[in-house]
Order: structure tokens, then sequence, then C-alpha cells
């Protein structure tokens, strides 16, 4: 998908899925860099290594959401955001051990929404407004 990817400037943006961004189908792109979306978050928000250095993984998760942002996958975007809140809550208010590092969870909840809403800025510039307009509610 990154290999055989057009240029921004080659494309059309509209308001349905974008089948040219993906390079097959939307929905099935969007869903599964969101899965990739959900397990970095995951393992930010558990602590997990994944890699050797948090900010490779950090930029490997801006990119994977760029992809999925650029699909205009509603579904692939909108699923891994609201189960990463959802966790984030549940173990809140139930992990002993989650309750005593909120401090260093919240920096890294806010350094996470920080790092997705400047993706999603920067793509919806570069598609002129076209990721607003699909996004929003009606």
């Amino acid at each position: 998908m990154f290999i055989r990817t057009p240029k921004l400037s080659e494309l059309e943006f509209s308001f349905g899925a974008n089948f040219a961004a993906s390079g097959y189908g939307p929905e099935s792109n969007g869903s599964v860099l969101g899965l990739g979306i959900l397990l970095i978050g995951m393992a930010f928000l558990f602590r997990i290594k994944l890699f050797q250095n948090s900010l490779f993984g950090l930029g490997f998760m801006m990119l994977l959401a760029y992809r999925a942002l650029l699909t205009f996958s509603r579904g692939g975007m909108a699923a891994p955001v609201l189960i990463l809140a959802f966790m984030f809550l549940f173990f809140m208010f139930t992990e002993r051990r989650f309750q005593r590092k909120i401090g260093r969870q919240l920096i890294i909840i806010v350094l996470l929404a920080a790092v997705t809403v400047g993706v999603y800025n920067y793509i919806n510039v570069n598609t002129g407004n076209a990721l607003y307009n699909r996004f929003r509610w009606n």
C-alpha cells in the first residue's frame, strides 16, 4: 500500500470512500489500518514495548493514521479511537495499578490525541476540506 501510492496531487477527493488512495477497497484497508492503530495505541496505554524507540512507534502510528484517513473510511478510524477511549476509562476506574500511574497515562493519551489531530489537520488541508466534509456529523 505504501509502495504503490499515488501522489496526493494526482487524487481527486469527493465525499465518498476513496478507492484511489487505498489501492483496493477503502473500507477493508481502513479497518486493517485502524487495527494497527489500535494495537500500537494499546501498547502505549499498557506500556508494552512494541518498538525499541517509542518515537518510532509513534511515527509508525502517524503513518498508519495518515493512510487510514486518506481512505476516507469512517469506521476504520472511529473504531480504534472509541475502543482506546473506553479501555482507558474502564481501566482508570477498575485497575489499582493503572490508577497509580494515571498522570503518565494521561500524558500518553494527550500525546496520542495531539498526533491524531495533527495528522487529521494535515490531510484535511491537502484534500481541500474534503476530509472534514466526509467525517462531519450531519
